[in-house]
């Protein structure tokens, strides 16, 4: 199981833990960007293109397992789609309200085939709309054999970034080139609630022998002015099997933006 990502995905654990925070959850819903499985109909020369009321998009419909009618599925965080779409399919993050609105009359499912999830019918989402309520208030999904996992306060979160930071990667990937030791860099967002109520930019390094005193040399090298991410605190951590969650998290979903034998990776 991933933890939650975001402050969505926490609030959505907390509502599915106990009732009295699903009113929350709607609430911050309306106010959060989600991702869809889809493309703009018209090809766009920049991932980072605005939403326009004239844009119209090619969203994916699953089929319902009861009837076969469409339902549109849709993610809190993009470590979840992933994690629930193994092909490279196309993507889109878009506003929860926007969303909604364009797809009026249509099912929706939230986080489908995971552990936490909820179904919007179509008149849920006119009084999600309508009211920042919804009628099938505590109807989550609960996971494999009614199983639903706490959420932990004093945990750790991760998630993939949504966003390169190209500056920063340009220097980090200098830097550490005149690191020989150093093998391959990872860039992701780190959470500790209860260290701190703000993510963290992740700096990973894997490399060989001791890294401790080669990740504060790192660290020094870079200023605040290198940093273009959305993030002001940087966590440096070494990728090895001594931190085993944190470092399978990086191998195995997030793409290095470094290593010895490509250099720089998009």
């Amino acid at each position: 199981m991933l933890l939650p990502a975001n402050k969505l995905e926490q609030a959505l654990h907390q509502a599915a833990i106990d009732d009295k925070h699903v009113e929350a959850f709607y609430a911050l819903l309306m106010e959060s960007r989600v991702f869809i499985l889809g493309k703009p109909a018209e090809e766009v020369k920049s991932a980072d293109f605005v939403l326009t009321d004239d844009d119209e998009l090619l969203i994916n419909h699953w089929e319902s397992e009861e009837d076969k009618s469409p339902v549109i599925p849709f993610f809190t965080s993009l470590q979840t789609l992933q994690k629930t779409i193994p092909e490279d399919e196309p993507y889109l993050e878009v506003p929860s309200e926007a969303l909604f609105r364009m797809t009026l009359g249509v099912p929706m499912v939230l986080n489908p085939n995971t552990e936490y999830g909820m179904e919007f019918a179509p008149e849920d989402v006119v009084s999600l709309l309508g009211s920042g309520n919804v009628n099938n208030q505590g109807d989550l999904l609960d996971g494999e054999d009614d199983e639903i996992g706490d959420f932990d306060p004093d945990g750790i979160y991760l998630d993939i970034l949504e966003k390169s930071p190209e500056q920063l990667i340009s220097k980090l990937t200098s830097v550490l080139g005149d690191y020989p030791q150093v093998e391959t860099g990872y860039l992701a967002m780190i959470h500790e609630p209860s260290v701190n109520e703000e993510p963290h930019l992740l700096v990973g390094i894997k490399g060989h022998g001791d890294l401790d005193e080669t990740i504060q040399l790192i660290a020094n090298r870079i200023t605040e002015a290198d940093n273009d991410s959305d993030y002001e605190v940087f966590d440096f951590i070494t990728v090895s099997e001594d931190d085993p969650d944190i470092s399978d998290f990086l191998e195995e979903h997030v793409e290095p933006f470094y290593t010895t034998t490509s250099t720089q990776i998009h």
